[in-house]
């Protein structure tokens, strides 16, 4: 494995439910700043001011109960600084509040250029409309790859990380 350090493993269960994830490519949700770019979406900050890179869709779709939203995103630069270069969020556009956020500091991408995938849990309630958010704060090119729900292993709501180890999903 090289210079590898560490490694996380996601093995998907069906756990007979036969359902597929929930996938939505950057490119196909809405976007308050960037442009298409190669696999996704991306703002860079010789083009671009701070704002929502991507949002939507608003689905209404998807079953009740505990969910995780998964961003595959890249940086150009991981060690520069500490500043945050994304928030993430999952928004309850009928409810009107966000279900879960979380800041993106540059040094949280483990390369530069590599796709990297983080992951907010959130409650859904069934046919509520959902918007999963990237604000963009202007200090580094990123581009955005997809959005992915899947439905945790028993509404398990704890990640299974450590060098080599597994996370384990159930397909939404």
């Amino acid at each position: 494995f090289g210079n590898l350090t560490h490694c996380r493993f996601v093995v998907e269960v069906d756990a007979g439910q036969n359902q597929s994830p929930c996938i939505y490519e950057a490119a196909a949700l809405s976007h308050g700043l960037g442009r298409a770019d190669g696999a996704g979406w991306s703002a860079n900050c010789g083009q671009d001011n701070q704002g929502h890179l991507i949002y939507g869709p608003y689905v209404t779709t998807l079953p009740a109960g505990v969910k995780r939203a998964q961003f595959q995103m890249l940086v150009d630069n991981n060690t520069a600084d500490d500043l945050p270069v994304v928030a993430l969020d999952v928004y309850d556009a009928t409810a009107g509040r966000v279900l879960a956020w979380q800041a993106i500091t540059r040094k949280r991408f483990w390369s530069a250029w590599i796709w990297q995938t983080f992951e907010l849990p959130f409650e859904n309630t069934a046919g509520h409309a959902l918007e999963f958010r990237v604000w963009w704060y202007d200090v580094a090119y990123i581009q955005v790859d997809k959005i992915t729900i899947v439905q945790p292993l028993n509404g398990l709501r704890g990640e299974y990380y450590r060098d080599f180890g597994a996370l384990a999903l159930v397909r939404c």
